[in-house]
C-alpha cells in the first residue's frame, strides 16, 4: 500500500513520543487553516477591508482556530465575532494607518475573549518552560559523567 508500515518495523523508541507531539501542534493551525485563511479572503474581497492574509500570523491563525473549534464544543459564536471586530475595527482604516498590522489583528482576536487568549497564552508559555527544564535537566545529566576515578 502507499503507507509504509502498516505494521511493519514501528518500535524506534526516539521517533514516537516525538513525531505524535509534532503533528500535534501541527494540527493547532493547520487543521482548519483552509477555512480560516477562506474566511480572510472573503473579508478582503467581499468587505473591501485593508486587511491582507499577512496580517495574520500563526499566533491569529491558532486562536482563531482554537475560538472555533470551542464555537462548534459549545455553541458560543466567538470566531464569527472576531471577524466581525475586526471587519467593524478596520474598514475605515487605509493600511498607512496602522504601523504594525499583526500586532493589531491578533490584538482585535483576542479582544472577543481575553480570558480565552489568555489562558492560550498561558498554556503556551507553561509549555515553553516545560521545555526549557527539560531540556536544561538533560544537559546538567551529560555534564557528569566518566571523569572521576
Amino acid at each position: 500500500g502507499p503507507f509504509p508500515f502498516p505494521d511493519g518495523p514501528r518500535e524506534k523508541g526516539k521517533g514516537k513520543g516525538k513525531g505524535r507531539q509534532q503533528d500535534r501542534q501541527m494540527n493547532y493551525t493547520t487543521g482548519r487553516r483552509p477555512e480560516i485563511k477562506a474566511k480572510i479572503e472573503k473579508l478582503m474581497t467581499e468587505d473591501d477591508l485593508p486587511i491582507q492574509l499577512e496580517d495574520f500570523d500563526a499566533h491569529a491563525f491558532r486562536l482563531l482556530s482554537k475560538l472555533l473549534q470551542r464555537d462548534e464544543e459549545t455553541g458560543s459564536d466567538k470566531y464569527e465575532q472576531a471577524f466581525q471586530l475586526i471587519a467593524d475595527t478596520t474598514h475605515a482604516k487605509g493600511r498607512a494607518d496602522v504601523e504594525n498590522w499583526r500586532a493589531f489583528v491578533f490584538k482585535l482576536i483576542t479582544k472577543v475573549d481575553p480570558e480565552f487568549a489568555a489562558q492560550l497564552k498561558d498554556k503556551d508559555m507553561a509549555r515553553k518552560e516545560h521545555k526549557r527544564a527539560a531540556h536544561k535537566e538533560k544537559k546538567e545529566g551529560e555534564d557528569h559523567g566518566g571523569d572521576d576515578d
